[in-house]
């Protein structure tokens, strides 16, 4: 395909969720205090491209790369220059895969064809500015119905127990065993963000395409919840009203995210200016960092796997 007019470059950046991780809201009236970043559309959790873009630019600077964080995401308003638009534009971060308690087998990471089609297009998109990223997910995947009280899983799930899926001790699936679950599980592995042999085992085989609504119903009772409090230091008794409660992705949830590079100058210098794009994305694949809040708790720590140019 032709090249994007405004983008030069892109990737796909893959998020594994080593930690319990927050994407925060502020607080809201519920039973959840602080909970987590959802979309308006589907109500399934997201992290929104703003916390992902902060995370990226904070990560560089830590690492003494100011000048190509100031390059590509632009001045910081402290530094008391002039304001540019940055280079880099993201997406928000996509839920494809989520781990929720098993029966048999510990847990099962969850995914649905929504999820599904939103990777499946991600990766066409990316077609568009010239990166070709090979596509984990069959087009005749998405396309196979999911019916309610079913569960699409591997040829050799670890997840299956009297011929039934039994997930956070109540939903109760029947398994359909699936030969393009199994190729997608497979395939997945060239792009899931884990860096440990043993866990990208465990994928291939704990693996389930539920239904579009039965995965929403899971995302809401999957989640952890933590109550935290704040005590005085002299009676250790909880101080004023400082008793609350935190909602998490759980650990060893799998996001995605979109970036693209648009360069200043569509002229000669447009090439150095890609390099330096690519050189952000060598800064960030493979590495370990914090995203979304309560990093002081141990929360929000991902390891990144870039896919792109």
């Amino acid at each position: 395909m032709l090249s994007h007019p405004l983008f030069a470059s892109g990737a796909l950046i893959v998020i594994g969720c080593e930690e319990p991780t927050h994407f925060g809201t502020g607080r809201a009236i519920g039973l959840v205090d602080l909970p987590i970043q959802r979309s308006s559309k589907t109500d399934l959790p997201i992290g929104q491209s703003g916390s992902v873009r902060g995370t990226f630019r904070s990560f560089l600077e830590l690492r003494g790369k100011e000048s190509l964080a100031e390059e590509l995401f632009g001045p910081s308003p402290e530094r008391g220059v002039p304001l540019t638009a940055g280079h880099l534009s993201f997406s928000d971060a996509k839920l494809l895969a989520m781990p929720v308690r098993s029966l048999v087998g510990l847990f099962c990471w969850v995914t649905s064809p929504w999820c599904l089609w939103e990777l499946r297009r991600a990766i066409n998109r990316l077609d568009y500015v010239g990166v070709k990223v090979s596509n984990p997910v069959p087009e005749d995947l998405i396309k196979v119905e999911v019916k309610e009280g079913e569960a699409l899983i591997p040829q050799d799930s670890e997840n299956v127990v009297d011929n039934k899926l039994i997930l956070m001790d109540e939903a109760e699936l029947t398994p359909k065993s699936n030969e393009k679950v199994t190729v997608f599980a497979n395939n997945l592995l060239n792009l899931v963000a884990f860096d440990d042999e043993y866990l990208k085992a465990k994928f291939k085989r704990r693996l389930a395409v539920v239904r579009d609504d039965d995965f929403k119903y899971l995302t809401k009772r999957g989640l952890e919840v933590a109550t935290r409090i704040g005590l005085t230091r002299e009676t250790k008794t909880v101080r004023g009203r400082a008793l609350w409660s935190e909602e998490y992705l759980p650990a060893m949830s799998i996001l995605f995210c979109e970036v693209y590079f648009h360069p200043r100058r569509m002229t000669s210098e447009q090439a150095s200016e890609v390099n330096k794009f690519r050189e952000f994305l060598s800064e960030i694949n493979g590495r370990r960092m914090f995203i979304g809040g309560k990093e002081s708790v141990g929360r929000g720590l991902i390891y990144v796997r870039v896919v792109g140019p």
